[in-house]
């Protein structure tokens, strides 16, 4: 019998491109229309934007604990059917609540369920082995490249009515093809891909650490703070990032390519770090990401000509783009399969503020200042912060599984 290990990698990635890369990229076309048809600021039609990231970061937390409870399977058809009845809906909201709404509720719980919960589940419930190279290749974020022109085509031709109700029909349709997620390599009578050495444990009868056991423990707080600044600091230079350039003297129109630069930097970097961690562990690929991360935004504050400005930016966008293979892969390290949903949910309920506070501040800082040297020192040194974070993870009693020390109940 062939290991569906690669097959549930596949799957992974089309449930994370689609319920997250998709619906992430599609908004910005989408923008300019909601904001003419509901008469809106441009400020007011970019709330729902803000919403989505926050109920997502909010409902983290309870999708980690439900995956304790109901099939994976089920969680995912459900986030796929959610995200096509909210962007249905979508097609016919008339006033700004509505869509806020639809956003919170519908769409916010579309992407938890289907994407950044359920997808890095399945991988790390199927390798022990080579996991990095499964969450690089499972999570990396290809979608992107053609979401954006694709909604935008869609948009042109018909409205948001057209693209919101083709999204709702790719939902639709995707909801069978969650079927085929297998809960645990143990329930078709196979084992985690794992080194020959390596005890076989199922995943399924593995412990499981209750609350206490997960918030008390300093690593988790580590790989939050280091995952959170790293996350802040794509967040900032995706915001900013144009703005940087041209305040460099680059021309507005090649300063808004850098973020095209940026993303192809990310579908190389998780692949690359997806190996790195495989090769050298995933405490130790975190703590080099963060220090090219704090490198590359030292070199960003310096350029004052196109080519240096690309080149720049594909490494920067290489040092941001891993962050959510990083974040599974030292979860899954630390605290194994059977608690990775739960833990990585709070962890990314502590994500928050990071996501939310890093354009703001760096707008303020340029505010006060009227440039951008105040917030090129933040960033550096927050990720150098974070990099001190990481090698205090890599150290052997930060970075040992605790697993079967979980030995406290489920709170």
């Amino acid at each position: 019998m062939p290991f569906y290990g690669w097959r549930m990698v596949g799957l992974a990635f089309l449930t994370y491109n689609l319920g997250l890369t998709v619906v992430i990229n599609a908004f910005g076309p989408a923008l300019p229309v909601l904001q003419r048809e509901l008469g809106l600021s441009r400020a007011a039609a970019s709330l729902p934007f803000g919403v989505l990231l926050l109920a997502m970061g909010v409902m983290a937390p309870f999708v980690g604990n439900l995956t304790q409870r109901f099939k994976l399977r089920t969680l995912m058809m459900t986030g796929s059917a959610c995200h096509a009845l909210g962007f249905a809906l979508l097609a016919f909201a008339t006033t700004l609540p509505q869509v806020l709404l639809l956003f919170a509720v519908m769409i916010g719980a579309g992407c938890c369920l289907m994407a950044i919960i359920s997808a890095p589940t399945l991988i790390s419930r199927w390798f022990e082995r080579d996991r990095g190279k499964a969450l690089g290749f499972g999570l990396v974020q290809v979608f992107g490249i053609a979401a954006a022109p694709l909604a935008a085509w869609l948009v042109s031709q018909g409205g948001r009515q057209l693209l919101f109700l083709c999204l709702a029909g790719l939902f639709a349709a995707m909801i069978p093809v969650m079927r085929f997620a297998i809960e645990f390599p143990e329930d078709v009578g196979q084992q985690p891909r794992r080194d020959a050495e390596q005890p076989v444990v199922a995943v399924a009868v593995q412990p499981l650490l209750g609350n206490r056991a997960i918030f008390t423990d300093p690593a988790f707080w580590l790989i939050s703070l280091a995952i959170g600044i790293v996350s802040a600091a794509g967040t900032a230079f995706t915001a900013h990032g144009p703005a940087m350039a041209a305040a460099n003297g680059i021309s507005p129109t090649l300063a808004s390519t850098m973020l095209s630069g940026a993303g192809i930097g990310a579908l190389f970097g998780a692949l690359l770090y997806g190996w790195l961690i495989d090769r050298i562990g995933p405490f130790h690929a975190l703590v080099l990401v963060l220090l090219q991360a704090a490198a590359t935004w030292f070199l960003f504050s310096l350029v004052t000509s196109p080519g240096p400005m690309i080149l720049v930016s594909v490494l920067l966008g290489a040092a941001m783009g891993p962050a959510i293979t990083l974040h599974s892969a030292c979860i899954n390290e630390r605290y194994g399969a059977a608690s990775f949903s739960r833990v990585i949910g709070y962890s990314y309920f502590t994500k928050i503020p990071f996501m939310f506070g890093s354009a703001p501040l760096a707008g303020k800082l340029f505010d006060m200042s009227g440039s951008y040297a105040s917030t090129y020192v933040v960033m550096i040194a927050a990720l150098l912060l974070a990099g001190g974070a990481a090698i205090m993870l890599s150290m052997p009693r930060n970075s040992r599984r605790i697993g079967t020390l979980a030995t406290s109940p489920v709170l």
